[in-house]
Parts: C-alpha cells; sequence; structure tokens
C-alpha cells in the first residue's frame, strides 16, 4: 500500500528540502542491512557479507521493523521501497531465483 507522502515526511523526519533524505535517522550498516535483507539475503548471509557478528544483523533487522513498523522482513522491504529508503533494484523478485 502507498503510503501518504505527509506520513512519510513524519516517519522519515524530512522537511521537504530533500527528497533524497528519505534515510530516516538510519546508519550506514542498518541501511546495508536493509538492502541485503530486501534482496532476500538471510541474516547469516548480511552478517558475512557486511563482515559483522550475526548477533549484529540480528540485533540491526529488530531495530529496522520496529522502526518501520513491520511485522516481517517481506513487509519491511516493500515498506522500505515505498517510502523511498532504499532503491527498488533491491527489492527481492521470486523471478531472481533459480532453481
Amino acid at each position: 500500500f502507498p503510503m501518504p507522502e505527509a506520513m512519510a515526511d513524519v516517519l522519515l523526519g524530512r522537511d521537504g528540502s530533500d527528497p533524497g533524505l528519505a534515510r530516516l535517522q538510519l546508519t550506514d550498516l542498518q541501511v546495508h542491512v536493509l538492502e541485503l535483507l530486501a534482496s532476500g539475503a538471510t541474516n547469516r548471509s548480511i552478517a558475512t557479507s557486511l563482515d559483522v557478528p550475526l548477533h549484529s544483523v540480528k540485533r540491526q533487522v529488530t531495530k529496522l521493523l520496529n522502526v518501520l513498523q513491520c511485522e516481517n522482513r517481506t513487509t519491511a522491504a516493500t515498506k522500505a521501497v515505498q517510502i523511498g529508503l532504499i532503491a527498488p533494484e533491491h527489492r527481492f523478485r521470486a523471478e531472481d531465483t533459480s532453481i
């Protein structure tokens, strides 16, 4: 569901002057975790990719779910794209998998 712009502004803390400010108040690590999460990566693969401990990734995912007010990773990834936190190319698509 598309989020009304005014609600996105409040959630993102934007003052309206910079449309690229859609970073909430996320750390660089949180943005990287969110991008990898949205691409379908597991916590373990995110930890390996970013060279951080698994427990750090789990903690960041929990924080992201809370900040985005989402119950699961899929909803968080979708919402992050919708409100401009991450670019759409980071969003996992079923056709990206090869079985």
